[in-house]
């Protein structure tokens, strides 16, 4: 292997990231790759797909667990790279670097492989693209943050990279890359932004009878919405699907969701499906409808004959009117119809 390699270091939690992660490979030639996964629902994917990877922990509760874990994490994922040696330059891509499991992995590069050059790319991860803003300011690291990172002074593979401006990280200087799905838009530093697209073989065609599916999300789980306004929210797609009339209405659930959220009734699809961007490949939609799902954006770019309808978003983002705006701009631009 020649001094000069560069590795490749992925660090991803959704299927989508990984999608997106295959396609920054094409685009970038890379030849040596590592994929690190801290969702174990992914990782299981990853598996029963003969996908190498290595799976993190990061199932904790209580600091001292967490120390524990956070270090065999970075153990696990500094041990792996050893093995790739030499190599000159190390490409670590990621979705966020505000987390601190994404974000102590910089150090651990740092203070693991000094005389390797360090960049970052940014993973496109869809909504959260849309809704971070990058500054040019002087917006400094908060002391609120830097706070809450002293529990980790006692420990020095433990250390905390820190950013100032976007809340993501975006604006750190250690970025060089930021990658975006085509058709969405963002407001990254026009110098660094590079957009990717996903590809899908279309394996079927457009059936006479009309099909609505319906995306389902993670709101609950995340704290990002309360089962009142979810609930509001199904009843009006419901509505919307009977307006549509279509013959048959399907559902697809979040991979990690406990819930089946906006499902109403219609039928699940239970395939073996990665993800729903793959799901489109094999099937052909009408309508595609949901909330604030990548997967409406991605629907809109590969499904080109679908009428694809976001509903809810006023409910979702009611007291954040600016977030709300932003998002409907983006699926408008994108061709979305927004209820």
């Amino acid at each position: 292997m020649s001094r000069q390699e560069t590795i490749n270091i992925f660090v991803i939690e959704t299927e989508l990231q990984f999608l997106a992660s295959q396609e920054i490979i094409k685009k970038t030639n890379a030849s040596k790759t590592l994929f690190f996964s801290y969702s174990e629902s992914l990782s299981q994917k990853l598996t029963s797909r003969s996908i190498k990877h290595v799976f993190l922990d990061r199932d904790w509760s209580g600091t001292i667990q967490k120390i524990i874990k956070l270090k065999k994490c970075l153990s696990a994922v500094v041990s792996r790279i050893r093995k790739e040696l030499p190599f000159s330059e190390i490409i670590f891509h990621t979705p966020r670097i505000d987390q601190v499991h994404q974000n102590l992995i910089i150090h651990a590069l740092q203070r693991n492989f000094p005389s390797k050059a360090l960049k970052l790319r940014m993973i496109p991860d869809g909504i959260l693209n849309t809704i971070v803003e990058s500054t040019n300011d002087t917006s400094q690291t908060s002391l609120k943050t830097r706070l809450r990172y002293l529990k980790y002074l006692p420990f020095p593979d433990l250390k905390y990279y820190y950013f100032s401006g976007c809340s993501i990280g975006i604006d750190a200087p250690l970025f060089d890359v930021l990658y975006s799905f085509s058709g969405i838009k963002t407001n990254y530093p026009e110098e660094k932004l590079e957009y990717i697209n996903i590809e899908i073989e279309r394996k079927s065609k457009p059936k006479n009878k009309k099909i609505a599916l319906i995306i389902g999300q993670r709101l609950l789980d995340l704290g990002l919405a309360s089962a009142h306004d979810v609930t509001a929210i199904s009843n009006r797609l419901k509505l919307e699907v009977e307006r549509l009339n279509v013959d048959e209405v399907h559902y697809l659930g979040h991979p990690r969701s406990s819930n089946q959220e906006f499902n109403k009734g219609y039928s699940v699809i239970k395939d073996d499906i990665f993800c729903a961007e793959e799901l489109y490949s094999k099937a052909h939609y009408s309508y595609v409808l949901g909330c604030t799902s990548t997967a409406l954006i991605n629907a809109k770019m590969l499904l080109d004959e679908s009428v694809v309808i976001s509903v809810g978003l006023d409910t979702l983002y009611r007291n954040r009117p600016d977030k709300g705006d932003a998002l409907r701009y983006t699926f408008e631009s994108a061709g979305i119809v927004v209820l």
